[in-house]
């Protein structure tokens, strides 16, 4: 059965952000005379209508306001040739829309502090095109992670805190197998498939092929949970000194944690689809979605040799030497390493990336990842993959 409920959580955490984001406040309220006070919802209307104006694009539709939430790319996954899950084409989208926003000044001209505070409809799916590699070259789908957050920001800081976010989340991989008779029926499929056009009359019988099928069903194995996220951003600017040249480096650090319910669908299904008893070939029955992730570390670093001004006491001297290779490696790279880990610290997965944009045009994106949950339908299996691509955003 297909436990996804995409479409319908969506529906439903639209209409919770509406009723949520009216009791929300930021800070300190600006005084108001009575005659320029209208009715609440007048000033809800209001608040967010001035944040989109400047949150979002000056003109164009109402998707306008979309915009990036996790990082997205295209890109060719590779593998080594003994890994049973062939090398094909991975495309993931994340983008993110404000349901409701309000900004506010605490600061003054002199030093400003800007504030703001939304409510998200946020979206992340993740595809694999089997190219060449599968017979029939099927599309499978990864994650379905539909959500709704809060998220409050400090617009202005150059460093330190700088937004939090507490949401409700969906993740699935949207796929429908859920006992072992329909598994069977997959495997055998899948296997009719791969000796197909295969002149080999062993085709059948080889374990190879066996084992591939068997495999590539697990793909359509349903699995799915309903979580809450809380994430933190916190930035760091300082100044090196490399290779001849002051320059400034920025750090973000991202830090988010998970809490698991034990129901689907905002309660709708009972449960979290993380044990199967017949499947015990790969899944760990004592083992919880919990213990593998819970606990994400981001932390991602870019150089800047046009940013050094704004380090305090920077002592700058770029205005006296001509650009070099460094500056533009520094200008136009950035990377990034992740750690996720289950809620004991263990269990343990690690991603790289590294984004080059080429004549500060062309995004290209490089990654490594090595852990769990590459695949939420095996969630429990270790594996190691490699991808050159695009970086979306």
């Amino acid at each position: 059965m297909n436990r996804s409920f995409a479409l319908n959580t969506t529906c439903f955490l639209s209409v919770v952000a509406m009723v949520f984001s009216s009791f929300v406040a930021l800070g300190e309220e600006q005084p108001v005379s009575p005659a320029e006070q209208g009715t609440f919802w007048d000033e809800v209307i209001q608040s967010s209508k001035d944040f989109k104006s400047q949150k979002c694009q000056p003109k164009g539709m109402f998707f306008r306001c979309l915009s990036g939430y996790e990082p997205s790319y295209f890109g060719y996954v590779g593998r080594d040739e003994n890994h049973i899950d062939g090398s094909h084409l991975e495309f993931k989208v994340s983008i993110k829309y404000p349901l409701w926003g309000s900004l506010v000044n605490l600061g003054d001209e002199q030093k400003p502090d800007k504030r703001s505070q939304a409510v998200y409809f946020s979206y992340t799916g993740q595809y694999d095109f089997y190219f060449g590699s599968r017979y029939s070259a099927p599309v499978i789908s990864r994650r379905q992670n539909p959500g709704i957050f809060y998220k409050y920001e400090y617009d202005s800081r150059e460093s330190g805190y700088k937004s939090f976010s507490l949401g409700y989340f969906h993740e699935s991989n949207g796929q429908e197998i859920d006992n072992k008779d329909m598994f069977d029926r997959k495997v055998t499929e899948l296997h009719d498939k791969i000796c197909r056009d295969d002149p080999n009359e062993q085709c059948l019988t080889d374990p190879r092929h066996q084992q591939e099928a068997w495999a590539m069903a697990t793909d359509y194995i349903s699995r799915g949970w309903d979580y809450l996220a809380a994430s933190t951003k916190y930035t760091m600017f300082h100044r090196r000194d490399l290779m001849g040249r002051r320059i400034a480096v920025q750090t973000d650090f991202y830090l988010s944690a998970r809490a698991y319910f034990n129901w689907q669908g905002l309660g709708f299904v009972s449960g979290r689809e993380e044990n199967i008893e017949w499947l015990s070939d790969i899944d760990k029955r004592n083992d919880k979605v919990y213990d593998y992730n819970t606990f994400q570390l981001t932390i991602n670093r870019k150089l800047d040799t046009r940013g050094c001004e704004k380090i305090v006491n920077n002592d700058c001297n770029r205005s006296q030497q001509h650009a070099n290779v460094l500056d533009y490696l520094a200008d136009n790279t950035d990377w990034s390493i992740t750690l996720i880990s289950g809620n004991r610290l263990n269990h343990l997965s690690y991603r790289l990336d590294f984004v080059h944009h080429i004549a500060g045009q062309f995004p290209l994106k490089l990654m490594y990842f090595n852990g769990y949950g590459e695949n939420i339908s095996t969630y429990q299996s270790k594996s190691s993959y490699w991808m050159v691509g695009i970086d979306l955003w």
